[in-house]
């Protein structure tokens, strides 16, 4: 087993994940573990999260097959038609659904009201990107999620 940074092309980027656990098989494969799967898919889904821009239509689809969650149910969390989402998933999610989605995201991957309640963190009469960025770096001081970069 060695440790290396790995990239991974996810959501249209290439994003480097720091010290990914490879393991060799005894004919000379290597593979990553389903657990250290996880914890990349978790870097760059904590990447993503505290970007700035709207979520990308690859971007959500990431999610979509990180989660499992059905098209229908992001269109009952905004408020708004499966047609609606499946014309962001082309053009990207404007800024506001973008907040909500990443607020719900991250509760679904991180539980992030169990962590901040953990960090004696009080989250309340914040926006929704702030409370994102509030969990992710609770997230991260609590060594969970490595940071992932786009190159």
């Amino acid at each position: 087993m060695s440790k290396r940074d790995v990239p991974f092309v996810v959501a249209g980027h290439t994003w480097t994940i720091p010290d990914v656990e490879v393991k060799e098989e005894q004919d000379g494969r290597q593979f990553i573990s389903a657990k250290e799967m996880k914890r990349v898919n978790a870097s760059i889904a904590a990447a993503i999260l505290l970007a700035d821009n709207p979520l990308s239509g690859e971007e959500f689809s990431f999610f979509m097959d990180l989660t499992g969650a059905q098209q229908k149910t992001i269109a009952s969390l905004l408020h708004c038609t499966s047609q609606a989402i499946s014309r962001w998933k082309k053009v990207g999610f404007p800024p506001l659904q973008s907040d909500v989605l990443r607020e719900y995201l991250f509760a679904v991957l991180f539980d992030a009201a169990l962590l901040a309640q953990k960090q004696g963190e009080v989250r309340r009469g914040l926006t929704p990107a702030e409370r994102v960025k509030s969990g992710v770096n609770t997230i991260a001081a609590l060594g969970i999620v490595a940071h992932a970069r786009a190159a």
